[in-house]
């Protein structure tokens, strides 16, 4: 019951896509969804994570959880940039400094550091991605 999804949860993932504007660089909107949607799983992701450090079978059998929220975001990010290398590219960054953030999110510490390692992890990735107009990058 813990790792079981919300009905809603689709929808709530949808309207934090459709939230951003069509002019927004690609990595903001990108960050954006992904930092916004980590901010509304607050009350069970940290039990979530603890139980998955306790059970490395639980974990494996948790995994393709995210699918569907996936094929739902890379189906967006296509629809944002022309460049289908680009948006596969920053995509893949992103799902990166998601995926770095919670590894090194210890189980016993506050969801908030997760969500500070977050921001920290797309930040970094995503410094080429939001100076690319300085250095004459399409």
């Amino acid at each position: 019951m813990v790792f079981d999804r919300d009905p809603d949860e689709r929808k709530v993932w949808w309207a934090l896509m459709a939230a951003r504007p069509a002019e927004e660089p690609l990595w903001t909107a990108l960050s954006t969804v992904l930092s916004a949607f980590a901010e509304q799983h607050g009350s069970l992701m940290p039990l979530q994570r603890r139980l998955k450090a306790d059970s490395p079978t639980l974990a494996q059998s948790t995994r393709d959880l995210g699918e569907q929220f996936l094929e739902d975001l890379r189906d967006w990010v296509l629809t944002r940039e022309g460049d289908e290398v680009s948006a596969a590219l920053q995509l893949n960054m992103a799902l990166a400094a998601n995926r770095t953030a919670y590894q090194f999110w210890g189980p016993d510490e506050p969801y908030e550091r997760y969500l500070q390692l977050l921001a920290e992890c797309l930040h970094r990735a995503g410094a080429g991605f939001t100076t690319k107009a300085a250095h004459g990058i399409r």
